[in-house]
């Protein structure tokens, strides 16, 4: 494959490892997505934020999201700090606690790296970024002896495969993007 394409499969493969570290999806929905959740207390941390808009939030314990009414922000729940942390607070009582009973249509996430921010949106962290491009410049320098590493003995060496991690310094950024 061409240099462009290598990078791309690279890129990908690179957004799938982030978001499983971080627990979430970090680069934002081009339309809105529903995803449902089970409560516990008053807190729910969506899987995408920091939050551009949320269409509706509604509960039912049968399941039926088309003739339960949607829930009115702040009197039935807040956005805590503007949806920057994806954290949504029930007021006056509990979210409910029976699986998948919670459906939140929204949108959530960063702008993807060379993309304008639009009304609403947040632009990619730097540290976020830089992590990236580390990470792939890492990945495209061993893309053909990935997992290869030597251990060296008196009168020889041997190579073998092992694990690829993430650097230790795209550990730390996204340390502080886990949910």
């Amino acid at each position: 494959p061409d240099i462009d394409q290598a990078i791309n499969w690279i890129l990908t493969g690179i957004e799938a490892i982030f978001n499983s570290f971080t627990l979430r999806q970090l680069i934002q929905n081009s339309a809105d997505a529903t995803e449902y959740y089970t409560g516990c207390g008053s807190r729910i941390v969506l899987a995408r934020y920091p939050v551009i808009s949320l269409t509706s939030i509604k509960q039912a314990v049968d399941y039926d999201f088309d003739n339960a009414d949607a829930l009115t922000e702040n009197t039935a729940y807040r956005l805590v700090n503007s949806g920057k942390n994806g954290i949504i607070y029930r007021m006056y009582s509990n979210w409910y606690d029976i699986e998948d009973s919670i459906q939140i249509i929204y949108r959530g996430g960063y702008c993807a790296a060379g993309q304008a921010p639009g009304a609403g949106e947040t632009a990619l962290p730097a540290d976020l970024r830089e992590a990236a491009i580390e990470q792939v410049s890492f990945t495209f320098k061993r893309k053909d002896d990935i997992g290869l590493s030597s251990v060296g003995f008196d009168g020889g060496s041997i190579n073998k495969f092992s694990a690829m991690n993430l650097l230790p310094m795209v550990k730390d950024i996204l340390k502080k993007y886990r949910r």
